[in-house]
């Protein structure tokens, strides 16, 4: 005897399991939610440190800053401190737009001849997107940073990523470069016993020797940056005239 179900049966359990599926859908958006907004804070941290460090150390540089994309919380954090530093020239160039012609000037004047306003160079490198770094090193080599190695380079991005950007070859004659490192710091309690639940976001900042490892390159960590702290970090950031016999690599 054949069975027969009705056309409102079968309407009803695919709305059935359309709801199911959307309900299913949103939880895992929810899911989704503080994850996005940690990444935000942790980009906006990052930000505001790099901000802080160039405008209380290379506050006499003229700045190209190099962004990776759309606007971003790093980027607005990033902009708020310049804004209110006594930085005298910062210049935004878009990732994106890195082999657009009208770009290259911009970069061209950070290592071309100071003028008396400037006393110093310097980069920064929006790494957080790991999509367009090989877009901004080939940027880099096109406009010969190499020949420059009294540029100062900051470097913003994750800890994951630090050794590989770091001693990329494009930085191959670079004295002084920092690349700081967004991160998880592990809490300890008063019986110095690890908390793993307890653990805040700190960004620690790394630097490269070019022959301290035994006539090797080697990067090396200088400590974690305090921005309510003064002085942020002890460490001397930057180096003096001792790596000056470094031959420039063509």
């Amino acid at each position: 005897m054949a069975t027969y179900i009705s056309f409102s049966k079968i309407t009803g359990v695919l709305m059935l399991m359309m709801i199911a599926q959307i309900v299913s859908s949103a939880h895992a958006q929810i899911g989704k939610i503080p994850s996005l907004q940690a990444d935000a804070m942790e980009a906006k941290h990052l930000g505001l440190v790099v901000g802080q460090l160039l405008a209380e150390n290379l506050v006499e540089c003229y700045v190209v800053a190099i962004l990776s994309g759309k606007e971003s919380s790093f980027q607005r954090s990033l902009r708020e401190v310049l804004h209110d530093s006594a930085s005298k020239g910062v210049v935004y160039l878009d990732g994106k737009h890195l082999s657009d012609n009208d770009q290259r000037p911009f970069a061209a004047k950070a290592l071309d001849t100071l003028k008396p306003r400037f006393t110093c160079r310097a980069i920064v490198l929006d790494v957080l997107a790991s999509a367009l770094t090989e877009d901004i090193f080939r940027f880099l080599e096109d406009v010969k940073l190499y020949l420059h190695p009294d540029t100062y380079i900051v470097l913003a991005g994750s800890r994951d990523k630090l050794t590989e950007l770091i001693l990329q070859n494009t930085f191959r004659n670079t004295v002084n470069i920092l690349y700081l490192g967004i991160g998880e710091e592990v809490i300890f309690d008063s019986q110095n016993i690890r908390q793993e639940n307890n653990k805040s976001k700190v960004v620690e900042v790394f630097t490269r020797c070019f022959y301290c490892d035994g006539g090797e390159a080697k990067v090396y960590s200088l400590g974690i940056w305090n921005p309510r702290a003064s002085p942020h970090i002890e460490a001397q950031l930057f180096k003096g005239e001792e790596e000056s016999d470094h031959r420039i690599n063509v």
